[in-house]
Parts: C-alpha cells; structure tokens; sequence
C-alpha cells in the first residue's frame, strides 16, 4: 500500500465506516494521542494460516505524523502484528509507529504535528495493543492497552513550544475497554471506561496540557433508523486527578464535566 492512508494503529479508526469498530460519537483519550494518516509505503504479508486462525505482519516506512511533508529529514516505521480468529469473531493488533519527530527550524514548524523544535533527532514512539471478541451472538468486549514515549536531549536548543528549552521527555500510557449488546441487528447498547495518565502535559496536546490522569465513562447507543440514518446518542462523565494547578475542563475552571451527545451519520 502507497500514498495517504490511516496507519491502523490504535483500537478505533477516524472515518465513521458504518460497520466499524467505532461504538460512540465521542473518541477515547488514546485515541487523541494516536496517528490519523501517515503517508508513505507499507508492505503486509500473511504469516502463518490455519482452519482456527490466521497470523498476518505488516512493515512500513512513512513520513511521519499526520504529515505529507515532514520537515526533520527523517522518516518513521509503521508496523503491526495481527490476528484473527477464521471466523472473525475475535482479533488482537499490536501495532507501532517509531521515528524522530521534531521541528528541524523554528523557521519551519509543524504544530500541533509536533510541539518540539530542535537541530538533533528527538526519537517518538506509540504503542497499541487492542482486541476484540464476540462472547456470544447478543455480547462482544473490546480493549487497548497504550504506551508513547518522547525523547528529549535536554540541550538547549531542543525547544518544547509550550515549556520552553532544555525538553528532556515525556511518557504516556492508557488502557480503556468497552462492552457492547446487540439487542436487534439495528440496536446495539454499548458502555466505555477509560482511564489515561499523561503525567507529563505532552501526548494530548492540543487538546489539553494538563499534567496528570484523565478518566472517563461512557454509555450510549447506536440505533441504524433508516438505510442511510444512524443515530448515536450517549452521556459521558470525565474526571481528572493530577496537578492541583491544571483544571482541564470548564474551559480552565473543572476537574470534572459530564456531556451529552447526539449524532446522526447520513450514508450514501
């Protein structure tokens, strides 16, 4: 595969395919901090196949994050392990994205692509392991474990934008999982919890740089109305705990915040 594409890492994907591993309107915190188009070359190959399961590997090399023109001279690889069950009622993906991310000139930046300026290479790393499983014909379970690391020389010249020079590196880590029901073919009830340390401000940025653990639950549903209708309401409560200084939601005022939300897909 060649050109602009989604790299396939993380448990959800951006675009809302109908049949798709996305249950709710909202996305995780993981999904925050995860690629949404790479552009570049992968290369995918069955690894092994067997009557119960098959084992496939892909490897790649792209440009980087979310970019067509990265601007470090230096490219990422791309690559995954995935396995299905042979009758696809069950899988498990660990996937990778591995290269230098950083702004090579401050007369050339790329943000919120990356937050960090710096003459040397600043290696950024994003791991996903995610699976899911049909436990019967009405129940199914799904979950990602997560871990990213930015590396930071600490020189003076390697420059975070939002904390200044002297950058010496952050880490991220998350594990969310979901339940889902599927009461009639066009209803499915699904429930969330997700909890996300980004103890460092870094890996949601521009969302929030807050420094500490971001939790939340989920309950919703997706009713298919029509052919090309569906509808997906929810109610979602989110909790922060970490630097009593940070207050990430209530536009700088709450800890805390619970949202409604309703969202209609039109398909044609």
């Amino acid at each position: 595969m060649a050109g602009i594409f989604g790299p396939g890492v993380g448990y959800e994907i951006p675009p809302n395919i109908r049949i798709a591993r996305n249950a709710f309107a909202t996305k995780t915190y993981a999904f925050v901090t995860e690629p949404a188009t790479v552009s570049g070359v992968v290369l995918g190959t069955r690894l092994m196949s067997t009557q119960s399961s098959l084992l496939g590997g892909e490897i790649g090399i792209v440009q980087g994050w979310n970019n067509l023109r990265d601007n470090n001279d230096s490219k990422s690889i791309l690559g995954a392990i995935r396995w299905r069950r042979a009758d696809m009622r069950g899988w498990i993906d660990y996937e990778f994205i591995i290269g230098d991310e950083q702004n090579k000139s401050i007369d050339d930046i790329q943000a919120p692509t990356s937050r960090l300026i710096s003459s040397s290479g600043q290696l950024k790393q994003q791991h996903s392991l995610n699976g899911w499983f049909a436990l019967d014909q009405h129940w199914s379970i799904g979950a990602e474990a997560v871990y990213g690391h930015q590396s930071g020389d600490g020189k003076a010249d390697t420059v975070d934008i939002v904390t200044g020079p002297r950058f010496s590196g952050a880490h991220w880590w998350g594990v969310n999982s979901s339940l889902s029901y599927q009461y009639r073919n066009d209803l499915i009830f699904s429930a969330r919890a997700e909890h996300f340390a980004d103890p460092d401000g870094f890996a949601l940025f521009p969302v929030s740089i807050a420094h500490g653990a971001f939790n939340a639950l989920t309950l919703g549903f997706r009713y298919e109305a029509t052919r090309n209708l569906s509808l997906r309401p929810e109610i979602r409560y989110d909790w922060f705990t970490g630097s009593d200084d940070d207050n990430p939601f209530g536009n700088g005022s709450d800890r805390k915040q619970a949202t409604a939300t309703v969202q209609a897909l039109y398909y044609f």
